[in-house]
């Protein structure tokens, strides 16, 4: 009896140099029950041409390309022309190994799970170093609906476990009832993936997980804030902060209305938008850049001081100053590398080596 199909969706923008490693990935998989839906997002390079190429050989492949509307958009645009019993997406500068699907099913059907999950390895390119984050599961484990308080809602507020919508074979039906509700925002384009999975998991009635990394994580240097303007920053931090506040207004959704919940995410709100805000600021290299960077503490001073976050805020080194406007010291914090007791060290030894040398 012929299994279940599985529909793989990858949006494609820009991925000529990996693409190829991405398809062979799928085309090989041990489960053969596969349709791959490549939607090519906006693509002005060669991936048309790879794409066409590997459809003409494997009739599982199709394919369509359009104007660039983001990977979200993309990735659920897929999943409504998906025809398989189940859905997983796979971004198109990674791969997967080859037993990937063969073992996300056997373990999806096995348990009747809504989501199997498992996990990824960071393949950095400029050093061809693997990096495998922490897992936060020693062995397979099934999560119910009474469970997800416990063992997997407080990994939503402090890791990055779920923030990809890769790495997981999902029942179509689940994700079709959520596009259904009309609740995804699609302008977001700043961890838009955490978006669809608080809505996802939330929705979905067990959770069967895989402590394995079947999944490679393509890494390169390239920062997403590197040479952008300022508009393009001020969104990223603006869809971070929104997203990243559905944290709070899930607690009670969750069952989680203790306070100590509570200050969590506050935190994880703050941390989030500190990172994007700190990489953008120290990146930003233009003739205005001074003027742009006073507004860019503006903004987020903006989100710190208000009464939802200002007291945990508070609490924060850098949100402090960035809350009370110290331009001075924010600069010096986040753009010279040396601290001033290390650099005041450094000149007392210069001076007595100086002295020395003199006395000598």
């Amino acid at each position: 009896m012929e299994r279940e199909k599985i529909s793989v969706i990858v949006p494609v923008y820009q991925a000529e140099k990996y693409l190829t490693q991405c398809l062979d990935s799928i085309v090989n998989q041990t489960y053969k029950n596969l349709e791959i839906i490549a939607i090519l997002d906006g693509c002005t390079d060669k991936s048309i041409d790879i794409i066409e190429n590997y459809a003409k050989l494997d009739n599982r492949i199709v394919y369509k390309s359009r104007e660039n509307k983001g990977v979200l958009f993309t990735r659920l645009e897929g999943a409504k022309i998906a025809t398989g019993n189940y859905i997983t997406f796979i971004d198109s500068d990674d791969w997967i190994e080859k037993d990937m699907l063969e073992n996300l099913y056997s373990e999806i059907s096995s348990t009747n799970s809504d989501i199997a999950k498992c996990f990824y390895i960071r393949d950095l390119v400029e050093t061809g170093k693997k990096v495998v984050p922490d897992i936060p599961f020693k062995e397979k484990t099934i999560i119910n609906e009474k469970e997800k308080k416990e063992r997997l809602y407080p990994l939503f507020l402090k890791t990055y476990c779920f923030n990809s919508m890769c790495m997981q074979l999902i029942k179509k039906d689940l994700v079709i009832n959520i596009l259904n509700k009309n609740n995804i925002d699609f302008n977001v384009k700043m961890a838009e993936d955490l978006q669809f999975n608080l809505i996802l998991y939330t929705e979905a009635k067990k959770i069967v997980i895989l402590p394995k990394t079947f999944y490679h994580y393509i890494v390169n240097s390239n920062s997403f804030t590197s040479n952008r303007t300022y508009k393009y920053i001020e969104k990223k931090i603006k869809d971070t902060i929104n997203v990243y506040s559905k944290l709070l207004e899930l607690l009670p959704i969750w069952k989680m209305q203790e306070k100590s919940y509570e200050i969590v995410a506050k935190k994880r709100i703050i941390q989030e938008a500190l990172k994007v805000f700190s990489i953008s600021y120290k990146s930003m290299k233009t003739k205005n850049t001074k003027l742009e960077r006073k507004e860019l503490i503006e903004l987020i001073a903006s989100y710190f001081n208000n009464e939802e976050l200002r007291e945990v805020a508070m609490n924060d080194k850098l949100a402090k100053l960035i809350i009370q406007k110290k331009y001075f010291l924010i600069n010096m914090q986040l753009t010279i590398k040396i601290t001033i007791p290390e650099l005041i060290k450094k000149t007392l030894k210069r001076t007595y080596n100086k002295i020395n040398k003199k006395g000598k």
